[in-house]
């Protein structure tokens, strides 16, 4: 069972601006779901910052915009400070936003001096599986990965994101053709279900436990156009 539930809460919320640890945030568009993690920057004044992988090579450090929900992470204080930590040193890693996207994610995350992504595949993330690596360089693990089955329905969308990629990247064509041939059809995380796990009480919180409340959450969010 995943224990105490916090649960999605609007931009809104007076909460938010009283944020003690980290936060993953949440919103819905007309191609999908995007996700990444809030956190408060002691070196920016204190103020609430966004870290998304928007696409490919476009890793984005941001105030946080009003239009997201977020989902407060079950973490001890001393581990939320670190996630803080290591989302200001990934950002100053890649200042240059060039973190390349990928589907394939099998755990891993950051050196935590450096920021490099130290994945188990190293190829790259996507918005959902950003999160997780974040959090697991900390040592948490916020999904239980092995349960979560391949879907084919997750294939078309791959398919969709590696056409978008040719037209937007169309000078990294090998990337996009080591993706259409190594990674299609892999796992995939979707960022409903990132943000819903993360705020499980008992982590890692698993496929079948996420899965249902990921999808009604989807249904509450109104779509907005953020990337």
């Amino acid at each position: 069972m995943p224990g105490p539930v916090k649960l999605p809460r609007p931009p809104d919320d007076p909460q938010l601006q009283d944020l003690d640890g980290v936060a993953v945030a949440i919103a819905r568009m007309d191609y999908g779901q995007h996700t990444g993690v809030i956190w408060r920057d002691e070196e920016s004044n204190g103020g609430l910052f966004l870290l998304h992988l928007r696409f490919h090579y476009q890793l984005v450090r941001e105030p946080l915009p009003k239009t997201y929900h977020w989902v407060e992470a079950c973490l001890p204080a001393e581990r939320a400070i670190h996630v803080a930590e290591l989302c200001s040193v990934v950002s100053q890693r890649y200042n240059d936003g060039r973190l390349a996207y990928a589907f394939q994610y099998r755990g891993g995350g950051f050196d935590l001096v450096s920021g490099t992504l130290l994945s188990a595949t190293g190829r790259g993330l996507s918005c959902a599986t950003l999160v997780p690596a974040i959090f697991s360089t900390v040592g948490i693990d916020i999904l239980d990965l092995p349960t979560w089955p391949v879907r084919p329905e997750d294939r078309g969308w791959q398919e969709k994101i590696i056409r978008l990629g040719r037209k937007r990247a169309p000078h990294d064509s090998v990337h996009w053709d080591y993706l259409s041939s190594q990674e299609l059809g892999c796992f995939r995380y979707r960022p409903e279900e990132v943000a819903t796990g993360a705020g499980f009480g008992q982590l890692p919180a698993k496929f079948d436990d996420v899965v249902g409340p990921a999808a009604r959450l989807v249904q509450q969010l109104p779509v907005v156009c953020l990337v």
